[in-house]
C-alpha cells in the first residue's frame, strides 16, 4: 500500500488522482461493500478488551499460528480505529514477504 501512495496525490479532499491525472475510480474493476453494522457476530462493532486483557491476551493474539498472520484493529496500539487495522495489516503482509 505504501509504494502505492507514492503515485497518488489529492487535488481535492475526497478526489483521488494518479499523477498522470486519470481518477482512481477509472481504475477500479470491482469493489464491494459490507456494512458490519448489520454483521450476525460483530454487530458493527470494534473489540473491547476486559480487565487485564490488554496485557494478557492480547499478545497472545498478535503471534503468528503456523503459516497464518493475525491482523486487524484489535490487535493495533490505535486499537478500535482503522488506522490500528491498517497499521497491523501492513504488518502482518510485511512478515510474509
Amino acid at each position: 500500500m505504501k509504494q502505492h501512495l507514492n503515485t497518488l496525490f489529492v487535488t481535492t479532499p475526497g478526489a483521488w488522482l494518479f499523477k498522470d491525472g486519470e481518477a482512481v475510480a477509472v481504475r477500479i474493476e470491482k469493489q464491494t461493500n459490507y456494512y458490519w453494522g448489520e454483521d450476525e457476530y460483530s454487530k458493527g462493532a470494534y473489540a473491547i478488551y476486559g480487565k487485564g486483557q490488554w496485557f494478557g491476551l492480547r499478545p497472545i493474539l498478535t503471534k503468528p499460528y503456523l503459516h497464518t498472520h493475525f491482523a486487524g484493529e484489535h490487535l493495533a496500539d490505535w486499537q478500535g480505529f482503522m488506522e490500528g487495522a491498517i497499521n497491523t495489516g501492513e504488518d502482518a503482509a510485511a512478515a510474509i514477504l
